[in-house]
């Protein structure tokens, strides 16, 4: 076949010797060419020819349809050209700046586009475009890219009506993380993460090869420079942090945009812009979509609006959505599969979130003075001693609770917490990361297991009501009303409260009964939560849907004969499980409880006298007990979870403390 460029369809090179208009992409020589763009046949470097338009014509660049007369081959051109700086010469070529500020600004943002592109010319990712030449010419710069035939998520999305089954979005996603993490680890961003920018390319076999295309890294930064560029967000994919100058950014930036295409992908439905969401976040769960719990969470927690509430790195969002090497399924032209239910997912965690973990626990034990009888028990956990539970106890006889007025009716019944010491957090004598055991019994941030004392101090019966916190709203003490999901008010817990909203609660609790009541610490909290048991659970060693509000639908932790099947899917009356062995109901499911303390990932340096951490910035601090969309795995007493202290959610609440003084 002759492949000369003169016996081809000038436009997108298929021949040879096509009639006009071209049968193939349409190109009539009696339609005009927009004069923007540069003339058809245009040659670069001496032997690439430009053909038509990929895609549509940016604001910062234009993207050609290429042939490679030495290689015989298709490629892919990218031009820099960012309208609002610069223009064509006469000559149709050359790209002369508006202004002499415009110039300047031209200048900076192609020494970036140079940058961008030297950057991606050293990666040779298979899901990331390859590069093979950038160049300077025509007062411009060119990057000479793979061309691939093939369609875009977003126009594979239309075909499928809008919507695809979890498990084929996230093995089309899934090479997306890995290009990302390859890019990252140059030390760049791509900062424009959406359907558009992700090509589904056929490959010979006829599957696809999902590719990572137009990075927004220079854009970004232009905008960031000069007020003159504007530069168009993708409203939906990109997150708040991108909307402000002084918006910190990093591999989080783009962990919301892949979180972002998936829950479009999942949901059929784009997030809300950033912007938007911040003035009142109408974001709704992917599980209102008929999406599993599990991915559910992980996708709220990559949309998280604070980029410190994110998973911080691409490799730790694969690790919350159990993604694993994965060959990615050839699209289909059928109708989108049904949504199939969630599957474990065996991948540790490096930070905590709603449904991370895997399994679940249970068989009815009771604990307390027999702990020893229990068949398992968190390793290297230290059982009091009868010395100990005999001090516990002369502890329990001499410690009296706050005397005072009689309770109010919306103040909420407090328990009466004993002195003692504990081991806090759980034991890292464990097998190495991938073991079913290790991953549902430790995580790195509830290590270096430690002894606390705790003075006794009283402690919600149960976690802060609808009703009482409406009472604050009506009384003007707490400025947010918050939904209740359509599940009833009332003496279900209160929900979508966030840590500042908390203490705007107890600040009011305090002032109008003279108590000074506060949030629990994370030691308070913990050893109340444990209630004298070492197990991983104040029920012993498993947990059970008829014991605790979680999501019991497919996992039996460590398959120790826990009911299974039961996800009642929201929050249930507060009291109505049974209690643990010192009158607590609740601490493990139902809702998250915001405690006291700053997060730090470890406790290195925590206090062993039950106060709560404040070192560190506080820019996110600690939820405990696990939540009703949660895995039993999180309902373990040592569990924890960051989070921003400004975001409210659908499974978070808290309950109430209070100091006792002599």
């Amino acid at each position: 076949m002759d492949l000369n460029p003169e016996t081809l369809c000038p436009s997108c090179f298929g021949g040879p010797d096509h009639p006009l208009p071209c049968p193939r992409c349409g190109y009539d020589p009696a339609s005009p060419r927009a004069p923007l763009l540069l003339p058809l046949g245009t040659r670069l470097l001496g032997h690439y020819r430009i053909g038509r338009v990929l895609g549509k014509p940016g604001g910062f660049g234009i993207t050609y349809l290429g042939w490679d007369t030495g290689l015989l081959r298709r490629v892919a051109i990218k031009e820099y050209l960012p309208r609002e700086l610069a223009g064509r010469a006469s000559d149709r070529t050359t790209l002369v700046p508006h202004s002499g500020e415009d110039g300047d600004q031209f200048r900076y943002g192609l020494a970036q586009f140079l940058t961008e592109a030297r950057t991606l010319a050293q990666l040779d990712h298979p899901n990331i475009v390859r590069v093979h030449q950038v160049y300077e010419a025509n007062g411009t710069a060119y990057l000479v890219m793979d061309y691939y035939e093939g369609l875009s998520l977003a126009e594979y999305l239309d075909q499928q009506g809008g919507r695809i089954a979890e498990e084929h979005a996230k093995q089309l996603l899934l090479p997306i993380l890995d290009g990302l993490r390859a890019l990252h680890a140059k030390g760049f961003l791509h900062r424009d993460v959406k359907p558009q920018n992700i090509y589904l390319a056929r490959t010979e076999g006829g599957g696809v090869r999902p590719i990572l295309m137009d990075f927004g890294t220079a854009r970004q930064v232009m905008g960031e420079r000069g007020r003159s560029f504007s530069v168009v967000l993708a409203p939906g994919y990109a997150p708040f942090e991108q909307y402000h100058r002084k918006g910190k950014q990093g591999p989080w930036t783009d962990v919301y945009g892949a979180a972002a295409v998936l829950y479009q992908l999942v949901t059929g439905v784009t997030p809300p812009e950033a912007n938007e969401r911040m003035a009142e976040d109408e974001l709704q769960a992917a599980a209102h979509f008929g999406v599993s719990p599990g991915l559910s969470d992980a996708l709220a927690a990559g949309l998280a609006m604070a980029p410190s509430a994110r998973p911080q790195t691409v490799q730790a969002f694969q690790t919350l959505l159990g993604m694993g090497a994965t060959a990615p399924a050839p699209p289909s032209s059928a109708a989108p599969a049904p949504v199939p239910p969630p599957k474990p997912r065996t991948n540790p965690t490096p930070r905590r979130t709603f449904g991370q973990m895997l399994g679940v626990l249970l068989a009815l034990v009771l604990v307390g003075v027999g702990i020893g009888a229990v068949l398992w028990r968190e390793a290297g956990v230290k059982a009091p001693s009868e010395a100990e539970r005999v001090a516990k106890a002369r502890q329990e006889e001499e410690a009296k609770p706050q005397a005072g007025a009689a309770r109010k009716p919306y103040e909420p019944a407090m328990v009466f917490i004993p002195a003692g010491r504990f081991q806090m957090g759980s034991p890292a004598t464990k097998p190495q990361w991938g073991s079913l055991a290790t991953l549902l019994e430790h995580h790195p941030d509830e290590s270096p297991q430690h002894w606390v004392q705790i003075p006794a101090f009283e402690l919600g019966q149960t976690e802060v009501t609808f009703a009482q916190w409406d009472v604050c709203v009506a009384a003007g003490g707490c400025s947010h009303e918050p939904e209740d999901e359509g599940w009833g008010r009332g003496e279900r817990p209160v929900i979508n409260v966030s840590w500042d909203d908390a203490q705007e609660y107890v600040g009011w609790l305090s002032r109008m009964t003279g108590r000074a009541y506060r949030l629990p610490s994370e030691a308070e909290w913990e050893y109340a939560a444990r209630a004298g048991t070492t197990t991983p659970f104040s029920t012993g060693n498993c947990i059970d849907t008829r014991q605790a509000n979680y999501s019991g639908d497919f996992f039996d932790y460590n398959d120790c004969g826990a009911q299974t099947g039961v996800f009642l899917k929201k929050t249930q009356p507060v009291g109505s499980y049974p209690a643990n062995s010192w009158g607590l109901s609740d601490m493990q499911g139902n809702v998250w409880e915001w405690v006291e303390d700053c997060y730090v990932d470890s406790y290195q340096g925590a206090p062993t006298d039950g106060s709560a951490r404040a070192q560190g910035s506080c820019s996110a601090r600690v939820r405990r007990g696990g939540a009703w969309n949660n895995d039993p795995s999180v309902l373990r007493s040592a569990v924890r979870f960051r989070v921003d202290p400004g975001d409210r959610y659908y499974s978070s609440g808290f309950r109430v403390a209070r100091t006792l003084t002599p």
